[in-house]
């Protein structure tokens, strides 16, 4: 397993990205404390338009894990469960923007906030399952021909109201053929939805594309109450060896969590970044 870190090259407050401002400085802090990746967090592209990040990948050392998608939705109202057929393709759009650039640097592509929330009407909230549904097919489908990963995050009940689990994400995705898409596993989320994340992990054995691993109080490891031991473990027991993203808030600052953070799971993993 190895190390990643969230970035963004807009200040976004209250977000758990522990570097936000000038990329170049992210990129520097996360080479500095030992981090092997990045997850770039963006409402557009376009935001990444003055820095040229595959150079600055090359020159710090970096791969680029991930780009999340979310602040489409709470900046520009995007969402691929929208029954409503042009603004459902404006949202299709925008993620096939995200892979086509996530195809230059190697990186997967999120689809968690832009699932929206499901209408209290059951029969509206039927249609938008529907609607998300094919979202994702045509996701998936841009994705492939780009060589690009599509990954599904389970989000808590207080953010939104669909695929909270693991297990509800899974189902949906084997009911509809989605098997190229693979799962985001967030601890924070996690340890509200799941009876036991240990469970949820080895249910999810083989298709976790990501794990983002942050304390109870969505500050890096070590910092709540979190069982980071038994859940290491765990994912060694199923043999992923993928990334460990540090999606935490920056406390006390970010450079300071993600240096915690990093030795205090080496602590845990000797062979980390190995």
């Amino acid at each position: 397993m190895k190390l990643a870190v969230p970035v963004s090259p807009v200040r976004r407050d209250f977000a758990p990205i522990p570097l936000q401002g000038d990329l170049r400085w992210a990129f520097d802090q996360a080479s500095v404390a030992g981090y092997h990746g990045v997850e770039l967090h963006i409402g557009h592209p376009r935001e990444l338009e003055q820095f040229d990040v595959p150079a600055l990948l090359r020159d710090s050392g970096l791969v680029a894990v991930s780009m999340s998608t979310g602040f489409a939705y709470v900046d520009d109202g995007l969402c691929l469960s929208q029954p409503d057929e042009a603004r459902r393709l404006a949202a299709v759009q925008r993620i096939s923007t995200y892979c086509q650039f996530a195809a230059e640097v190697g990186a997967a592509v999120v689809i968690g906030l832009m699932r929206g929330r499901l209408s209290m009407d059951p029969e509206e909230a039927d249609s938008q399952r529907k609607a998300f549904v094919q979202s994702l097919r045509d996701c998936s489908d841009a994705a492939a021909a780009l060589g690009v990963t599509i990954v599904l995050e389970p989000i808590n009940r207080y953010e939104t109201n669909y695929l909270p689990t693991v297990s509800a994400a899974l189902e949906m995705l084997d009911a509809n053929g989605l098997h190229d898409v693979k799962l985001l596993l967030d601890t924070f989320h996690m340890n509200i939805e799941e009876v036991s994340i240990e469970s949820a992990i080895a249910s999810a054995t083989g298709r976790i594309g990501l794990l983002q691993l942050v304390d109870t109080n969505r500050c890096a490891p070590g910092m709540g109450h979190l069982d980071v031991q038994t859940i290491v473990a765990t994912l060694q027991a199923v043999g992923y060896d993928g990334f460990l993203s540090i999606e935490a808030l920056p406390v006390p600052t970010g450079p300071e969590a993600i240096q915690r953070a990093a030795s205090y799971l080496r602590g845990l993993i000797p062979t980390l970044g190995d």
